[in-house]
């Protein structure tokens, strides 16, 4: 079990300049870049819903409150599913292609997003089969950009400087939505929103 000081020492010194060599790529790599980018329509679009569905629930369907919230819930629910459901697709089906995998959930999010405002006026179980879609393809391609994605491209030497890169990129549609959410949905409705939510979606796909 003894290490020899002068091999610790060189092992240590090597890390070092693996990392400082990884750090200038990554910065400069188009595709994490990108992926910020993606990451960016899922937070904007994610932290809308999460902050402001039982109100959206409440003021545009007339629910109570209290059923608005029992409502929402399955907009997680949903992420529940599907993040497992991304991972086993991106591993076993797609031969490890977790960019792929993400842009496909991206895709079908707008679908998703497009299809909730279609049904989710027709019944309370109606919405909630709508939000459980919406949150399903929104948290899985959430959760491999974030996760697996981010690893991939910032490889053994630079995965966390490259997943620090996309969450923050991501973290500033977090702190837009607010302002986004409450502007476009008192100046043109609540329709509208929605249609901005789908645009944002389409947006991070093509990222």
């Amino acid at each position: 079990g003894y290490d020899d000081p002068d091999t610790v020492k060189a092992d240590a010194a090597e890390r070092k300049r693996l990392v400082r060599a990884a750090w200038p790529v990554v910065l400069r790599s188009p595709m994490v870049w990108a992926m910020g980018g993606a990451y960016f329509a899922c937070k904007l679009i994610r932290y809308a819903l999460l902050f402001w569905l039982p109100y959206y629930l409440h003021a545009a369907f007339g629910y109570s409150q209290g059923k608005s919230l029992d409502m929402s819930m399955a907009f997680d629910a949903g992420g529940i599913l599907f993040v497992v459901l991304a991972g086993f697709l991106a591993d076993r089906v797609f031969g490890r292609r977790r960019v792929a995998t993400a842009f496909g959930f991206m895709v079908l999010l707008v679908g998703a997003i497009y299809l909730y405002g279609a049904i989710g006026g027709i019944s309370a179980g109606a919405n909630v089969v709508g939000l459980l879609l919406v949150g399903g393809c929104l948290f899985a391609a959430d959760s491999l950009i974030s996760g697996a994605v981010a690893q991939d491209l910032g490889g053994p030497h630079a995965a966390a400087l490259a997943s620090g890169l996309i969450n923050g990129i991501g973290s500033v549609g977090q702190v837009l939505q607010g302002f986004l959410l409450v502007w476009i949905s008192d100046a043109y409705g609540w329709e509208t929103l929605f249609h901005v939510f789908a645009v944002t979606a389409a947006l991070g796909s093509v990222c």
